[in-house]
């Protein structure tokens, strides 16, 4: 059940009570509702929740408390009442209406109704926007009544589960400490620049970056102030001023220079200010909290920065925890966004309707409730289908899905879940029609003729809803009733029923309009239409950001898509799912920060104390602890070895180096905004002078034979790094760039055969340790 409720637990906690002498009590008085909402509660849960032993309670009717009355409502309102959300038949388009109404077109007819329903109540009682909710069986479908509730003005909040780490505030705020903190970090420049804190125009970027803006900015000294000045007036006198809606930003550039200005201000407060002192100006000069609480659900943004930046100032004045540990665990976060709801604001008074879903109104009273798309149909995996990876028990025994093969029994298990899915949904109608208190609505496509079918095998609510205790009335017949008499509104079967009839001023539209356009042309616009939102589907589909290795998996067979950036997909048998992504994280860390002007020895110790910073963050202890043992494994054979000698040798260029690359035009799965990734090392070969890229593997594989067959199937990815280096560094006749795995546990290196050679990676070897009388390690 919803959150693991296990009402089999319940029954047998009820029992040992009973046998323990204790009395069972049931509480039926409703000190919510009025009596009226409570009669139709009976009415529609009685026939439906019906008693199965650790399935689903029996149902009790609810008793109103005293005095509670049905109060008079504004405009001839009743507490119950059922919209039909039913289109007018349109023969010159060609449309259907009536039960045939498309389910997408029903939830806008609802929203419409909706809004002229607040907008009327507003203006003929003392209603308060706050003692009004919006109710959904789940939160995908919020957005038609959100558009029509913003085109009337109508101020709403969403109670939702979105992540703490995907609110566009969150995201901009971890740029704008990365910039601060790393100025190579350029992926989040390019963040910064975007975000409410500069607001710069994308069609800018280009000319910024021609005119080395990225540079200036990594520097950032004062005596760089003309250079940057120059460059971004270069870069505004090269935009075309037919840019669409350039027009809007003509300042765009005093903004920019500003935002520069501030950032220079926060970096040399970063390296001397205390970290209260540095916090407090980030807030003051930036001004993203001002910002952000103008823009649309303003109150919600400064709830979330008041926890970001108050963990910020708890972290940075921990003097056990590393700074810039804290910012990578924070972009990390915003990478893999771990399960955190956002924060509320908070002042629970603030006037405005509350949307929410039904789980979330569990406890909650409102006076006015509105229970939306009836007609939606349940969720759920059919029998055949379920996780790759699954396990759960029925009737006493494990059933289990590993790798997407299903034990025998395991369609018992599907079942089992599959009925206390649809006893649960029961309990969800029950929960939105008791959260009102002086009115309940109901909207829903209904059908035209209503069949009563069992609870267990209803697919929406309003098959539910269909088992009534009194019959539904003749909704064909109220509806042709509503158009043709003007009504709206018909008092049937111990409730109201409001239908979608055209109200006066629709209909003077209609015949203001002239003619209409023939049949041939109505059709071949509507195919147009259908079209355009095909393509603006998949166009929608695509992702924002792709990774490297994602895009190699576009281009290759499934037996080469073993590649993955990240080091947590190796199997590595003695160790728990979890555990390689933490050991390879740890590690690569310790490889990045390793100081290659220090003592070697003195240095690999550093880092080695180091690693129990590193895997700091893995979550429970019983992860920590093996999690550390295995990175100091790997770490310790790395002592005095030839990859680290190497590392001080060789001319580095980067380490954990972003990248940033433009999605291919045209290209299906493309992103839509970038492909991104990170090099882990990359440096210049002195034998040739050639960019060489090397990838940091910590799997357990120490025999070549493995590590040959690994690098083939990481060839993908590495054309990508290659692609991206030959494009972004090298001048024409440089030598093309290599791609190569660094396995470090066996303290080898692969390099990996790249455009096209489909011949088998060169034998993995040690690098040669530099002797006293060498010259050179090659």
């Amino acid at each position: 059940g919803w959150r693991g409720a296990d009402l089999g637990a319940y029954a047998r906690f009820i029992a040992r009570v009973k046998d323990e002498g204790g009395e069972i009590h049931s509480l039926q008085v409703n000190f919510r509702s009025v009596p009226a909402i409570l009669s139709e509660v009976d009415r529609a849960i009685g026939p439906v929740m019906v008693a199965e032993e650790g399935l689903q309670p029996a149902f009790e009717g609810l008793l109103p408390a005293q005095g509670v009355a049905d109060e008079d409502l504004p405009g001839g309102r009743r507490p119950v009442e059922y919209w039909v959300s039913w289109a007018q038949v349109d023969e010159a388009l060609g449309t259907e209406g009536g039960a045939k109404t498309r389910a997408d077109e029903a939830r806008e007819i609802e929203a419409q109704m909706l809004v002229r329903d607040l907008l009327d109540l507003r203006e003929s009682s003392d209603l308060q926007w706050c003692d009004v909710a919006i109710l959904q069986r789940t939160g995908t479908q919020h957005e038609p009544y959100l558009d029509a509730l913003r085109a009337a003005g109508i101020p709403f909040l969403i109670e939702g589960d979105r992540n703490y780490y995907a609110r566009r505030e969150i995201i901009d705020a971890t740029a704008l400490i990365s910039v601060v903190m790393d100025p190579t970090d350029h992926v989040s420049l390019l963040a910064w620049l975007r975000s409410s804190i500069v607001g710069l125009p994308d069609a800018a970027l280009l000319p910024l970056w021609k005119h080395q803006f990225p540079k200036l900015v990594t520097a950032l000294t004062e005596a760089a102030d003309e250079e940057l000045d120059a460059c971004i007036s270069a870069a505004k006198a090269a935009l075309d001023a037919d840019v669409p809606g350039l027009a809007a930003l003509p300042d765009w550039d005093v903004a920019l220079r500003d935002a520069v200005r501030v950032l220079r201000v926060l970096r040399n407060s970063w390296k001397s200010d205390e970290a209260d002192r540095f916090v407090d100006k980030l807030r003051a000069l930036t001004l993203l909290e001002e910002t952000e609480a103008a823009r649309f659900q303003g109150a919600h943004r400064l709830a979330n920065l008041e926890r970001f930046f108050s963990r910020l100032r708890s972290n940075l004045s921990d003097p056990a925890l590393d700074p810039v540990i804290a910012v990578r665990a924070l972009r990390r976060a915003i990478e893999e966004r771990p399960k955190e709801e956002e924060a509320q604001p908070g002042d629970e008074t603030l006037d405005a309707i509350r949307i929410l879903t039904v789980h979330k109104a569990k406890g909650l009273t409102f006076d006015h409730v509105y229970v939306m798309g009836l007609h939606g149909a349940f969720g759920g995996r059919g029998a055949d289908e379920g996780p790759a990876c699954d396990a759960g028990k029925v009737d006493g025994r494990w059933e289990l899905r590993l790798l997407g093969v299903p034990s025998l029994g395991y369609d018992a298990l599907q079942g089992r879940r599959a009925e206390v899915s649809r006893a649960e949904e029961v309990r969800n109608l029950y929960v939105a029609m008791t959260r009102p208190r002086v009115r309940l609505v109901m909207a829903g496509r209904w059908p035209e003729a209503v069949e009563e079918v069992p609870a267990a095998k209803a697919k929406s609510r309003m098959d539910l809803l269909a088992a009534r205790q009194v019959a539904l009335p003749d909704l064909a017949g109220l509806f042709a009733a509503a158009a043709k008499e003007d009504a709206e509104a018909f008092d049937e079967a111990g409730a109201r029923w409001v239908m979608p009839a055209p109200r006066e001023e629709t209909r003077r539209l209609k015949e203001s309009a002239g003619t209409v356009a023939g049949e041939a042309v109505a059709r071949e616009e509507q195919a147009l239409i259908e079209k355009a939102r095909a393509e603006a589907r998949e166009e929608m589909a695509r992702p924002f950001t792709g990774t490297a290795s994602g895009r190699a998996k576009t281009e290759k067979p499934s037996e080469e898509r073993a590649a993955q950036e990240d080091e947590g997909e190796a199997a590595q048998a003695p160790l728990a799912p979890a555990l390689p992504s933490i050991i390879g994280k740890a590690v690569h860390q310790a490889m990045e920060c390793f100081d290659i002007s220090a003592d070697p020895d003195t240095e690999h110790a550093r880092q080695r104390d180091l690693l129990e910073d590193y895997v700091a963050d893995a979550g429970s202890e019983s992860l920590r602890a093996p999690a550390l043992n295995e990175a100091q494994k790997i770490w310790d054979g790395l002592k005095g070895a030839a990859l680290l000698e190497k590392l001080r040798e060789v001319e580095i260029i980067g380490r954990e180096l972003p990248l940033l690359l433009a999605p291919r035009e045209g290209v299906a799965g493309e992103p839509v905004g970038a492909c991104i990734g990170t090099i882990d090392l990359l440096y210049r070969d002195p034998a040739d002078g050639a960019y060489v890229i090397a990838d940091h593997k910590s799997d357990n594989l120490t025999d070549d034979a493995g590590m040959e067959e690994r690098a083939i199937k990481y060839r993908a990815q590495g054309e990508v790094y290659v692609e991206a280096i030959a494009k972004g560094l090298c001048r024409q006749g440089d030598p093309p760039p290599r791609f190569e795995l660094w396995f470090l546990r066996a303290g080898k290196i692969v390099q990996v055969p790249m455009n096209g050679d489909t011949t088998p990676p060169p034998a993995p070897m040690a690098p040669k340790k530099k002797s006293s009388e060498q010259g050179s390690l090659f």
